[in-house]
């Protein structure tokens, strides 16, 4: 008479731990590049409300439809991105832009 042991079973009897990988928790910034600061306030609330959201910048660069590259730089401040993509993200992020006069 056969056992009929399902694969996390055989695996268990192995000895082998097959759990999913946990997904990344989202953060501020990556292990290359510098930590965000007040120099670039727009690329700070940026990526303080994606946190805040719980996406990362993975997620976040697919639902805005950027691409993942663009919103790292957009998030690290860097000026050669286009204003319309950044605008892009702001929306989705439900983030409003005003202007003052200074």
């Amino acid at each position: 008479m056969a056992v009929n042991t399902s694969d996390r079973d055989m695996l268990k009897l192995l000895g082998i731990e097959n759990e999913t990988p946990k997904q990344k928790r989202p953060r501020l910034r990556s292990k290359t590049t510098k930590t965000i600061g007040p120099d670039n306030p727009l690329a700070e609330a940026i990526a303080r409300q994606r946190v805040a959201l719980g996406y990362t910048q993975k997620e976040l660069a697919a639902r805005a439809k950027v691409g993942f590259d663009t919103l790292r730089k957009i998030e690290q401040g860097e000026t050669s991105v286009q204003l319309g993509l950044i605008l892009k993200v702001m929306n989705y992020l439900k983030l409003t832009l005003s202007v003052l006069e200074k």
